[in-house]
């Protein structure tokens, strides 16, 4: 498969994780047990720049650290997913790569001290893992349509 191929395939399947977040933390409660990605990555952002974690409230959204930290969520996502491209079963190995990746998101969170936002209820951590398990299964069906070709 080329490198476009494998690159568009995983833009699916990072495309896929992070309209997954957005949908469930703006259709359900706040205090609901959906994981906040979005926030996490904010987090990670913000320390890796030396602006500190600070606690993330609905008015950073749409902020130049958001947005940063949601581009650089989709294109780091891309890269991980990508590699689902040149397998023999591609939606079986991307579920993988994305139940991996969401483990390291759960790791990043306890690291960043910003635990809460992956882990605020006992199913908001399986749903983390769940969440970019669906981003590489997505990656893996994209994978699959564009080789066929």
């Amino acid at each position: 498969m080329s490198f476009a191929r494998s690159l568009a395939a995983g833009l699916t399947g990072a495309l896929t994780l992070n309209a997954l977040n957005e949908a469930a933390h703006r259709l359900t409660a706040p205090d609901a047990a959906v994981p906040r990605l979005d926030r996490l990555g904010t987090a990670a952002l913000s320390r890796a720049l030396g602006l500190g974690v600070r606690p993330a409230r609905q008015a950073d959204e749409g902020g130049a650290v958001y947005g940063a930290a949601l581009a650089l969520d989709v294109a780091v996502n891309t890269v991980t997913y990508a590699t689902v491209a040149g397998s023999k079963r591609p939606v079986l190995r991307g579920a993988a790569t994305g139940a991996l990746s969401g483990a390291v998101a759960l790791a990043a969170a306890a690291l960043l001290d910003r635990g809460q936002d992956v882990a605020r209820r006992p199913a908001t951590p399986a749903l983390t893992v769940l969440w970019y398990s669906v981003g590489g299964a997505a990656a893996g069906l994209a994978a699959r349509a564009l080789g066929e070709r």
